[in-house]
């Protein structure tokens, strides 16, 4: 019996569900009280250059969150709870409920006092904002007319610091400050300012210098909307307007490092706890020291090549900052703590005077080991695997890392397979075992890079070397995989990542294959991609991530990965003049591949407020035989669509390639050699910690015209747009911190394998249970 769903019944099952949600909660509210239903701006001046959305951060009070901005889950909870007794009861209304937001008249006049405070401070000095209410049955909206006036503007601004060396210093970066002449007044510009003249002064050696020290003078008498600005320096001492040059720059007299320091200790045993160390200058420089128990468990040099704070330098905030990055980046030390004290050995010399430097360094467990199970996820289906995992974060004592891991892994798959009775799901098995060991040399191996590129950019040297065994029901493989690289970041930031692998090997091994697998193949193109080869070339990652779940704010991912694989080894095959078997080379007695292949993944993460967020990914790829590998590329170098994380109203593997569809072998395994994808997800709190996700899912895999014989599987510029599968669905994710458990249902809305006229799921008018699938995932899909 096949089960069907009417379209027309869950559309009106949903809109009773909204009714539901939408009902009243006039009992949780008290007679005298207003439900506050909506807070709304009106802006006068359109063209102020005023938005919205940030006058929005002022209310004081803001009506009860919407499930999919429409209606009141949370609130509908709650009153459906409210007097219900007894600890289940209590715990839903508490946890899952959210209490009614009741109007406040006083929090409405603090808004409109806030608003017109921030419009001041943005240089709208002649601002006003009114509010009124309008009340209907028994809920409030909230109405601030806004009305900016006029921008005033920066006529001159002078700088009363006193001391014409400090003067002179900031005036020479004056291209970095932002308060100038002609520009709009700006409260928040010039607390940036503050924060640019501080920087300034603290890298050029006023270690005694703080922002609370700048004070700011605004004349406002002036006609024609126009402001006079002073900027002026505050004495440290008596914080009254005195003269600037009390300020003295210093330099850096001498450099303490404790390579083992132990805060618990130090805290406890206070003097005591340094001279139980040996001391050692460095490279006999009298004024480098380090403090070592019996034995460096770190080479001096590998501390100071990450080290910016020298003896006879001038003192430098950024570099201070820039050693700390340095030395945790290193992976070696639990903790870095970096402080100074004013030289009682060298005395002031004038406007001069002398600091010694601390560095304090917590050390890391050297090597540790891990047992564990997990979640896998590795093909979008549901499994378990476990990991025995070893790390030494010191091999050498250079802070070399060395990473051992053994794991297995079991995944329950499913498939769909056409029967006289209707298509069914039969499950089978994924057993894979494998074995991995990475080195990383905190440098280039290398001397081609200069010293300066190596303190800015902190590069490593990455060996791996790996072996897999996969065994499924159609077939069993074994991957060797070698590859040795570099990777290096971008200063400051670290926000872009570079890796680049100028060798990489893999070799395939399919000793087994399924003869009915086989036979049921009767595409030659598709038979080649599970044919033994050897993979050889090199790759290049560039990764962009200003991504931080803790701030709120709009971030972004970018991925670049370009490939190429077998030119070497046909340029040397082909000046040897090595003869060929059936026309391709061969290594070892493997025919190696030779393909291009370039791959794009952009991520956009919109905060739209507290506990909602928009997700946006485009994905983009295609690989590209030629030479070798004239007209097949390497299976596991293929892509596949459907999944967990991918068009999740398709199992993996099951979707394309284009409008075909291969069932015929009993297993999903179409894949394709280009790839187009776009996913929005819409995620959202619910309650405890349970959050919640809808998602729309578009895309699909291509065949080559070289790569397939079958024409329902190529990629054509006229009609590929035709081909593209559509699924929607809903998900609950349950964020535990350390992990992320996410159960997706997918329906299909658009399958481009069903005949014309059927693609649609509302062209049959009922939904069936071959058009939404499950999956299980660890973390969020991107």
């Amino acid at each position: 019996m096949v089960l069907k769903i009417s379209i027309t019944r869950v559309f009106i099952f949903v809109v009773i569900i909204i009714i539901s949600y939408s009902c009243s909660t006039q009992k949780v509210i008290e007679e005298d009280e207003y439900l506050l239903q909506n807070n709304e701006i009106i802006l006068k001046q359109e063209k102020s250059g005023i938005k919205k959305s940030k006058l929005e951060n002022y209310y004081q009070q803001s009506p009860n969150s919407k499930f999919l901005f429409l209606f009141n889950f949370k609130l509908w909870v709650y009153s459906v709870f409210y007097d219900k007794k007894g600890t289940v009861n209590s715990w839903i209304r508490e946890k899952m409920g959210e209490p009614p937001v009741i109007y406040d008249k006083f929090k409405t006049q603090k808004t409109s006092r806030q608003l017109e405070l921030y419009l001041n401070n943005q240089g709208y000095l002649n601002s006003k904002v009114t509010d009124s209410v309008n009340f209907l049955d028994r809920k409030a909206e909230v109405y601030y007319q806004v009305n900016p006036g006029t921008l005033y503007t920066i006529d001159s601004v002078e700088y009363n610091f006193g001391s014409s060396v400090i003067r002179e210093e900031v005036l020479a970066n004056r291209s970095e400050l932002v308060v100038k002449e002609g520009e709009p007044f700006d409260m928040d510009m010039l607390k940036e300012e503050r924060s640019i003249i501080t920087d300034l002064l603290r890298n050029n050696g006023y270690y005694d210098f703080s922002k609370q020290y700048i004070y700011y003078e605004v004349d406002t008498a002036k006609r024609n909307y126009e402001v006079d600005v002073t900027v002026g320096i505050r004495s440290p001492k008596n914080q009254t307007i005195s003269n600037s040059s009390k300020f003295k720059k210093y330099r850096i007299d001498s450099l303490f490092i404790m390579t083992k320091y132990d805060p618990n200790k130090a805290l406890k045993e206070g003097g005591k706890h340094y001279k139980k160390f040996d001391t050692l200058n460095y490279k006999q420089h009298p004024r480098i020291l380090l403090y070592y128990d019996d034995k460096f468990f770190i080479k001096s040099q590998a501390i100071l090549k990450e080290n910016f704070i020298l003896p006879d330098s001038l003192y430098r905030q950024e570099l201070t900052d820039k050693t700390y990055r340095q030395l945790l980046d290193m992976g070696i030390f639990k903790f870095v703590n970096i402080t100074y004290k004013k030289s009682t050995v060298k005395s002031d010399t004038g406007n001069v005077g002398y600091l010694n430097a601390y560095i304090q360094l917590t050390p890391k467990v050297r090597q540790s080991y891990s047992i564990d199970l997990e979640g896998t996820n590795t093909s979008g289906n549901f499994g378990v695997a476990g990991n025995v995992i070893y790390e030494h974060k010191n091999l050498f004592h250079g802070s070399e890392r060395l990473n051992l891991r053994m794991s297995g892994a079991r995944e329950a798959q499913g498939n769909i397979v056409s029967t006289e009775e209707g298509d069914e799901i039969q499950l089978f098995n994924t057993n894979e075992y494998g074995v991995e060991t990475r080195f990383q040399l905190p440098d280039f191996l290398f001397p081609f890079f200069s010293q300066s590129f190596s303190r800015t950019y902190n590069p490593s040297t990455n060996f791996s070397l790996a072996y897999n065994y996969q065994q499924r029901p159609d077939y069993t493989r074994t991957v060797l995989n070698l590859s040795f690289g570099y990777s290096w970041k971008t200063p400051v930031s670290g926000k872009l990542s570079h890796y680049l692998n100028p060798l990489t090997i893999n070799m395939v091994n399919v000793p087994q294959k399924s003869e009915e697998f086989i036979r049921n193949i009767n595409n030659p193109y598709v038979i080649n991609s599970y044919e033994n080869q050897m993979i050889a070339g090199l790759n290049y990652t560039m990764v962009y991530e200003d991504r931080d779940v803790e701030e709120k704010k709009n971030n972004s991912y970018f991925y670049f990965k370009s490939e190429s694989a077998g030119n070497i080894l046909n340029s040397f095959s082909s000046f040897m003049g090595e003869k060929t078997n059936d026309g391709y080379y061969e290594l070892f007695g493997i025919r190696y591949a030779q393909y291009l292949k370039g791959n794009v993944d952009y991520r956009f993460y919109q905060k739209l407020d507290e506990g909602n967020e928009m997700v946006y990914r485009i994905f983009g790829g295609m690989a590209y035989p030629y030479g070798n590998s004239d007209n097949s590329i390497p299976f596991i170098k293929k892509y596949y669509s459907g999944g967990a994380n991918s068009i999740r109203a398709w199992q993996v593997r099951s979707l394309g390639p284009g409008s075909y569809r291969d069932t015929s072998n009993g297993f999903n395994n179409q894949l394709g050699a280009i790839k187009l994808e776009t996913n929005i997800e819409y995620r959202f709190d619910l309650f405890w910690t349970l959050e919640g996700g809808l998602f729309l899912d578009l895309g699909n895999i291509w065949e080559l015209p070289k790569t397939s014989g079958n024409e329902d599987a190529i990629f054509r510029f006229n009609r590929f747009y035709k081909q593209m599968a559509i699924g929607t669905g809903v998900g609950l994710r349950f964020d535990f911190s350390f992990f992320i458990l996410r159960f997706d249902f997918g329906l299909k809305l658009r399958n481009p394998a069903l005949p014309k006229g059927e693609k649609f799921i509302f062209d049959k008018g009922y939904i069936e249970k071959d058009q939404w699938t499950f999956n299980f995932g660890i973390g969020y899909p991107f």
